[in-house]
């Protein structure tokens, strides 16, 4: 899950976090890793087309598929 964003964020990144940059990489990097095998785990429980609405919908109802839809949009 590595965009193109990742060439063009380390230096406002490096300014921001100094001497802190490798522990918040990691931070992200569990983050990022988190959010891949969650939603993976989604996709193989509920395998059929919509994502982040199917999900939501089916686990917390349809108004609140709706606005992950929209969310994650």
């Amino acid at each position: 899950m590595i965009g193109a964003g990742v060439f063009a964020a380390f230096a406002p990144a490096s300014a921001a976090a100094g001497g802190w940059l490798p522990v918040a990489l990691v931070l992200a990097g569990v983050v990022a890793y988190c959010n891949a095998t969650s939603s993976a785990r989604l996709a193989a429980l509920y395998p059929e087309s919509g994502g982040t609405y199917v999900y939501g919908r089916r686990r917390l109802g349809p108004l609140w598929g709706y606005l992950a839809g929209w969310g994650f949009t």
